[in-house]
């Protein structure tokens, strides 16, 4: 996992919970290397957008180029103004 760059993750039903869970993951530093992310279409919330948008904001992920939101029940509005201050596509 250490040396992973690309992570799709998209339509499998992801909610808070497995979003939180990653969250931390990805906090404490794993992961580093991705450059892209798909979290698109699962079932992430708010408070699954806000635990994602703090790991983010806290470095984590430092390489991510690309990553996707869309198509979640969630307001993916912090983790969008996370991205734009690191200089980052996310949709």
């Amino acid at each position: 996992m250490a040396k992973l760059e690309k992570l799709s993750l998209d339509f499998n039903q992801i909610g808070d919970e497995g979003m939180m869970s990653f969250s931390i993951a990805l906090a404490s530093g794993a992961m580093a290397k991705l450059e892209y992310v798909d979290l698109g279409s699962n079932q992430i919330g708010d408070e699954g957008m806000k635990t994602f948008s703090a790991a983010l904001a806290s470095g984590a992920m430092a390489k991510l180029e690309t990553l996707y939101v869309f198509g979640n029940p969630g307001n993916a509005a912090t983790v969008e103004e996370v991205c734009e201050a690191r200089g980052r596509s996310c949709t």
